[in-house]
């Protein structure tokens, strides 16, 4: 018999978990934690005599999702490569692992609030050439956006990467890079970005603006001047 325990720790005090730890195999199936899963590919790499840079191993985790089946059946390519002595770098994980329409927002979101203009219009372009829709990215940046307003203002009251992955209920690891892109905007900024969006979002479903204009016209207002 098995029994799933949809629950973040069991109650110790119960007797009838007493009983069962007892009785059963207990099988923790959390998601690991950002440092045990660096530490198992860094030693899977280290077993195949791959040689990796810091930034191409950065770069893997992220498009992986910190997800170590993800990563493990991603990383047969990277072997493959590596088997003629090669080193895998930035551009070689670029090349071999593909990106989610999720990671080129999260790009995307960078360019926007960096004010690169001519590389967030040739992501954009990018992806409405692989069949991506407008309200789509737009629904996904709405929602990148807002996660990097919740960051700061938790980062703001003192909250912690754990804490603020707690109250959000999201990978430690999607609040990790949260903060890291967040920090040097302020919330006001994140604040009237995040209400830009959803405004232009209720532009385009109600029928009054051209959905690839509006957006082109977005980017192009938060250029660098």
């Amino acid at each position: 018999m098995v029994i799933f325990a949809d629950v973040d720790k069991l109650d110790e005090r119960k007797k009838i978990t007493k009983q069962l730890k007892k009785a059963a195999v207990v099988i923790d199936v959390a998601p690991m934690k950002e440092a045990d899963v660096r530490q198992y590919l860094q030693q899977s790499l280290a077993n195949d005599g791959i040689e990796m840079s810091r930034e191409a191993f950065d770069l893997f985790l992220r498009l992986t999702d910190l997800q170590l089946s993800k990563a493990m059946q991603e990383l047969q390519k990277l072997r493959l490569y590596a088997g003629n002595g090669n080193k895998i770098t930035k551009e070689i994980v670029l090349q071999l692992i593909p990106k989610t329409l999720e990671h080129n927002v999260f790009e995307l979101t960078s360019d926007v609030l960096k004010g690169n203009v001519s590389d967030a219009l040739r992501l954009y372009d990018d992806l409405l050439l692989q069949g991506e829709e407008t309200i789509k990215i737009n629904a996904i940046l709405i929602s990148q956006v807002r996660l990097l307003l919740q960051a700061a203002i938790l980062m703001k009251i003192g909250y912690q990467q754990a804490n603020i992955a707690e109250t959000l209920g999201i990978h430690p690891y999607r609040v990790k890079l949260a903060m890291q892109q967040a920090r040097g905007f302020g919330e006001k900024q994140l604040a009237a970005l995040y209400s830009e969006l959803i405004e232009n979002d209720y532009l385009v479903k109600s029928g009054q603006m051209d959905k690839e204009y509006l957006f082109q016209l977005f980017v192009l207002k938060h250029g660098k001047q």
